[in-house]
């Protein structure tokens, strides 16, 4: 999947352009989903090192103990303000 990050002070928000720009969020079920636009706790993830290069591990803010393993590629970036 392509997600746009955003940041906020120690945690990013990974928000999906298909899913009309919501922001990908943990529910109360631990089930992933795309349901709103709000960045609150529900949708923020700390970033924390993998085992290997280009891999991360996602913690959720509310539900610490929900963990993502992901793998990240850039696929586009800012040069010169362009």
């Amino acid at each position: 999947a392509h997600l746009n990050v955003m940041q906020r002070k120690d945690y990013i928000g990974l928000r999906s352009g298909i899913a009309e720009g919501r922001v990908l969020q943990l529910n109360k079920k631990g089930e992933l989903q795309f349901s709103n636009h709000h960045f609150g706790a529900w949708e923020s993830w700390a970033v924390q090192r993998g085992s290997e290069p280009g891999r991360l591990v996602l913690r959720n803010r509310r539900w610490k103990t929900s963990l993502l393993k992901v793998t990240v590629e850039v696929v586009a970036e800012v040069v010169d303000g362009i």
